[in-house]
C-alpha cells in the first residue's frame, strides 16, 4: 500500500502532462500505441521482477497514455451534423439559457443549449451550446426558453491591443461552448425550464445584488457584488483596468485565489473558537460563497481547491494536502480536459493553492517582517506566496507586470473579510428593512471607499505597471521549473550558499 501511495503522485503528474501535451498538439496514434506498449511491457516486468524503479516507470507511462487518450477522446467528440450544416448561414434555432447571464456594460452574454430544430415535431436537445451575444434589454434569465434568428458561427481567435493572440475558441470550449450567435433576433417562448435548484440560487443572487444596490451607491455596490458574488463585470471596464494595474483584480474574480485568502482570514479572526471552530467558520465561508455565486462549475472547482488549502494550513499537513490537491485537480481535468490549458480561472486557482501550500512555509521561514504582529505576518506571507506563484502565468496572460501589486495587496487584503462581513449584513438588512440599510451599510461603504481609492490612486503612480506584450510560453515553463526546484531543494541551496560564505567566496549570481 505504501508503494502504491508513492507512485500515485507521479501517475497524476504524468496524466496532467499527457493532457497538456495533447492540448498543444495531439500526438499521432502510433506514438500513443507505442507508449501503451511500453507501459504494458513495464507492467509485466514490474510483476516479474522486484526492481524499485519499475513501478515508478510503469505508472508514469500509464499516466501519459491516459492523459493523451483522454484529451484525444475529448477533442474528437462527434459534432452535430445538423448544426454543422448551418454554420455561416442565417437560421432559426431554439434553446434554453443554461447559465447566469453575463451582464457587460453594453451587452449580455447568454449561454444557450440548442435544440436540433425549432419547427415540426418536438424539439430535442442537440447537446451543443452556443454563446449568444444580445443587447442589455430586454432582460433574459436562467431557464428561459428563447427563439433565435441569426447567423450561427464558430468563435474566432482574438487579437489583443498589444498584438497577443487569445485562443477564444479553446477558452469557450473549456466551458462547453462550440458555437456563437452575435445580436440575433430573440423572442421569449417560456420561463423556468432550467434546473429548479440552480434557478432558486440565481434568483437569490439576483435579489441580493438588488439589495446591495439599495444599501450602497455605485461603484461601491458593484465592488461589493464582485467580492461577495463574483460579479466583476458590473464594475465596468474603467474600474476593472484600475484593479488590474493595481494587481488586486483577483479579489473580484471567481477563483480559489480570493476564496482561500478570505477563508484563511476567517480562520485567523475566529481563532478564539478553537481549532475546529475556526476551521468550520472558514469552511462554511467557502461553501456560502459557492452557493451565493450560483454554484457553477468554475466556482465549485475553486471551492474544492480552497477547502484543501484551508485544511493544509490549519492542520500543517502540507504534503498530504498537496497530494489531495493534485488528485482533485487531476479529477477535474479528467472530467473536462480543456480547463488545464484554456481556463484561466482553473489555472489561477490551482497555482494560488500550490503557492499557499508549498511556497508560504518557505516565505514564513525566511521573513523577519511583522514578527510581533501575527495577523499582518499571515497576510504578508500569504500575499507574497500567491503573488510569486501566479506571477509568471499572469504575465503570460496579460502581458503586464504590476510593480505595486504587493504593497497594494498588503493594504487591501486585511480589510477584505471585514468588508465582506459588513457588506453581507448591509445586504441582509436591505432585504428586510431597505430604508435602514443605508445607515447599516456605512461601515461597508467606508471600507469599500478605501479599496476603490487604492485602485484609483495606484493607477496614477508612474510606471505602476509595465506592459511588455506577450512572453513566450517556454519562458513561463522554465520559470515554474526553477520555482519548483527552489521549493524542493531549498535546504540544499541554502547549505550550498553557506558553504561558499564560510570559505569567504561570494556565491555567483
Amino acid at each position: 500500500m505504501k508503494r502504491l501511495f508513492r507512485v500515485l503522485p507521479p501517475f497524476f503528474l504524468a496524466f496532467l502532462t499527457g493532457v497538456f501535451v495533447a492540448s498543444i498538439d495531439v500526438p499521432p496514434s502510433w506514438f500513443v500505441m507505442l507508449l501503451g506498449a511500453l507501459s504494458a511491457v513495464s507492467l509485466f516486468a514490474m510483476c516479474m521482477y522486484r526492481n524499485p524503479r519499475l513501478p515508478l516507470l510503469t505508472f508514469v507511462l500509464l499516466g501519459l497514455v491516459v492523459g493523451i487518450a483522454r484529451y484525444s477522446i475529448w477533442d474528437s467528440a462527434p459534432q452535430n451534423s445538423k448544426l454543422e450544416a448551418l454554420i455561416g448561414k442565417v437560421t432559426t434555432l431554439e434553446g434554453v439559457v443554461t447559465d447566469e447571464p453575463d451582464v457587460r456594460e453594453d451587452k449580455v452574454h447568454l449561454t444557450v443549449e440548442l435544440f436540433e430544430n425549432s419547427s415540426g415535431g418536438t424539439p430535442v436537445f442537440a447537446n451543443k451550446t452556443a454563446l449568444v451575444i444580445v443587447n442589455r434589454f430586454p432582460e433574459y434569465r436562467y431557464g428561459d426558453r428563447i427563439l433565435l434568428e441569426g447567423k450561427l458561427t464558430r468563435p474566432e481567435k482574438l487579437i489583443e491591443k498589444d498584438g497577443r493572440i487569445f485562443d477564444y475558441p479553446s477558452y469557450l470550449r473549456s466551458k462547453g461552448i462550440d458555437y456563437q450567435m452575435v445580436f440575433p433576433k430573440l423572442s421569449l417562448r417560456a420561463h423556468g425550464e432550467g434546473n429548479f435548484i440552480m434557478s432558486k440560487l440565481f434568483e437569490m443572487k439576483l435579489g441580493f445584488e438588488s439589495a446591495l444596490s439599495i444599501a450602497l451607491p455605485s461603484p461601491h455596490s458593484a465592488l461589493l457584488s464582485g467580492l461577495l458574488l463574483g460579479g466583476k463585470q458590473s464594475l465596468g471596464a474603467l474600474w476593472l483596468e484600475r484593479f488590474r494595474v493595481a494587481g488586486i483584480v483577483h479579489i473580484i474574480v471567481l477563483s480559489g485565489y480570493n476564496m482561500t485568502v478570505v477563508a484563511e482570514w476567517l480562520v485567523v479572526l475566529f481563532r478564539s473558537l478553537g481549532f475546529y471552530g475556526s476551521l468550520s467558520v472558514g469552511s462554511v465561508g467557502i461553501m456560502l460563497f459557492a452557493l451565493m455565486t450560483g454554484g457553477g462549475a468554475t466556482v465549485v472547482r475553486a471551492a474544492i481547491m480552497a477547502l484543501i488549502v484551508l485544511l493544509a494550513k490549519a492542520t500543517g499537513r502540507n504534503y498530504d494536502m498537496g497530494r489531495a490537491l493534485l488528485v482533485a485537480a487531476s479529477l477535474m481535468v479528467f472530467w473536462n480536459p480543456s480547463i488545464l490549458l484554456f481556463d484561466p480561472s482553473f489555472q489561477l486557482s490551482f497555482l494560488a493553492s500550490v503557492g499557499l501550500i508549498y511556497v508560504s512555509p518557505l516565505v514564513l521561514r525566511h521573513t523577519k517582517l511583522f514578527r510581533t504582529m501575527p495577523m499582518w505576518r499571515e497576510v504578508f506571507v500569504s500575499t507574497v506566496a500567491t503573488q510569486v506563484t501566479v506571477l509568471p502565468l499572469l504575465m503570460y496572460q496579460t502581458g503586464m507586470f504590476s510593480i505595486i501589486s504587493l504593497p497594494a495587496n498588503l493594504i487591501v487584503l486585511p480589510l477584505i473579510p471585514l468588508t465582506m462581513l459588513t457588506g453581507f449584513i448591509a445586504g441582509i438588512v436591505a432585504l428586510l428593512l431597505p430604508t435602514v440599510s443605508v445607515f447599516i451599510g456605512l461601515p461597508a461603504y467606508a471600507l469599500l471607499s478605501w479599496i476603490l481609492a487604492v485602485a484609483e490612486y495606484a493607477e496614477k503612480i508612474p510606471f505602476a505597471a509595465l506592459h511588455f506584450g506577450s512572453i513566450p510560453a517556454p519562458v513561463v515553463g522554465v520559470l515554474y521549473v526553477v520555482m519548483a526546484l527552489i521549493v524542493r531543494y531549498e535546504q540544499k541551496i541554502l547549505n550550498f550558499i553557506r558553504l561558499f560564505r564560510a570559505r569567504g567566496v561570494p556565491p555567483s549570481n
